[in-house]
């Protein structure tokens, strides 16, 4: 990797005030974390949509049309994939309920006589377990949780709304990145000095194609794993 080599005749007042930018950075971060989280998915989106949008901008589109452009695509695979994933799911979990008593059956008539044949353990050894009992615990617990989360996600009204800001503020802030990336760019780079603009754009530029790499693989191991989760579950109906 490059490294950073300053001009042997850069000011040494330079450091004091580096220093301080990166001691107020830090600062500004730490009080700032609550309110950090739209503008970190903000940053990537537009990190992730600006090849796109300089596409459309070679192709004699506009900047701000081609960031439409790109929202409008991205908003409407959200909406068909819940338009796809809700129903499925609701309708898996609809089977899973009515399932459920079938594999209690199997469960109690089939396969714990079956172990108890295989291990040879008499009946009387066996752990006695209220199945029934442990079920419904179970789902009581489990109406007990999804109900404290309501709770706490509806409870207080601050936070609600909050939540719902931040919600909001992510298309913004993403909108705003992505079509004045390249200009962002360049205004950093004009922080840096002249010195180090050669080893800062080489820097850079490793730093994007080992997070583009990375974001690539991540990507093709989700699908992955969908293709497999998916084949697996189709198979054994």
């Amino acid at each position: 990797m490059a490294q950073l080599e300053p001009d042997s005749q850069l000011p040494v007042q330079r450091w004091p005030l580096a220093l301080a930018l990166l001691v107020a950075l830090s600062l500004a971060f730490y009080l700032l974390q609550p309110i950090l989280l739209p503008f970190v998915l903000g940053a990537l989106i537009g990190y992730l949509g600006d090849p796109v949008v300089d596409a459309l901008e070679r192709r004699k589109l506009g900047r701000t049309a081609g960031v439409l452009v790109v929202f409008v695509l991205f908003s409407g695979l959200i909406v068909v994939g819940m338009l796809v994933a809700v129903p499925l799911v609701l309708q898996q979990l609809d089977a899973l309920i009515q399932k459920i008593p079938a594999l209690y059956q199997w469960l109690t008539q089939t396969l714990v006589p079956w172990l108890r044949d295989r291990l040879s353990v008499p009946a009387a050894q066996l752990p006695q377990i209220d199945w029934s009992g442990q079920l419904a615990e179970h789902w009581q617990s489990l109406g007990k949780v999804t109900a404290s989360t309501l709770k706490s996600l509806t409870g207080s009204g601050a936070g609600f709304l909050a939540g719902l800001f931040n919600l909001a503020l992510v298309p913004v802030v993403a909108f705003y990145l992505m079509r004045d990336w390249d200009i962002l760019m360049e205004k950093a780079l004009g922080i840096v000095p002249v010195a180090w603009h050669k080893n800062a754009i080489a820097l850079v530029r490793e730093a994007d194609e080992v997070l583009s790499a990375f974001l690539r693989g991540q990507f093709l191991v989700m699908c992955s794993l969908g293709v497999i989760y998916s084949t697996g579950l189709w198979l054994v109906g």
